[in-house]
């Protein structure tokens, strides 16, 4: 299958603007950052990005869903291009994400 059917259709915003937006079309943002947490961080610990995983976990305990945002679009600043394409990845699939 070309590599352009994997291609996200959307423009994908960073994860903090994307849940301060509120619902769009049936997408609950809120709803969709535990999930998209738990992604990223099977993820990382694939990729062994040990420093990613310890700020993810610390963000978690925080409670707060901007938090966790924020630290989510951090970590694709941090981590390498083929890392950092798999997470866009995740964020896209959670931002065109429809009920």
């Amino acid at each position: 299958m070309p590599e352009e059917a994997f291609t996200c259709k959307i423009t994908i915003k960073p994860v903090l603007d994307w849940l301060q937006g509120g619902e769009v079309d049936g997408n609950c943002p809120p709803c969709l950052i535990k999930p998209l947490a738990e992604m990223y961080l099977g993820t990382l610990k694939q990729a062994k990005a040990s420093g990613q995983v310890k700020a993810l976990k610390k963000a978690w305990k925080s409670g707060d869903a901007l938090t966790i945002a924020e630290t989510l679009d951090t970590i694709k600043t941090e981590v390498g291009d083929n890392l950092r394409k798999n997470l866009v990845e995740l964020d896209c699939m959670a931002q065109s994400h429809k009920d």
